[in-house]
């Protein structure tokens, strides 16, 4: 996942190591949810299989019964709520469990 990307750098090490490059006229793709038919496909976009506890596209996400936590690479692990058997899931964010209402 590429998150608040602001330079991208290409290293061609045989000719030049320690000469700078630039590229222009770069563009990227995104997708998002949803359909609208005013815009065009993404066909650099492709959808991952994430392994648990992620989810999303890209496995951005946490999975149902994970938050995102304060440590880790990416903006944090995704590690398991602590509802002590009173929730199955919490926030994705917060780590504070929905309550189960019966």
């Amino acid at each position: 996942m590429l998150q608040h990307l602001f330079v991208f750098g290409i290293a061609e090490l045989n000719s030049c190591p320690m000469c700078d490059f630039r590229l222009g006229n770069v563009t990227l793709d995104i997708a998002l949810e949803g359909y609208n038919p005013n815009t065009s496909k993404a066909m650099a976009v492709e959808q991952c299989q994430c392994p648990q506890p992620y989810k999303g596209l890209s496995c951005e996400d946490c999975a149902p019964g994970y938050y995102r936590s304060q440590t880790g690479p990416y903006g944090g692990y995704c590690v398991p709520c602590q509802c002590n058997g009173h929730s199955d899931t919490c926030d994705e964010v917060t780590g504070i469990c929905h309550v189960n209402i019966f």
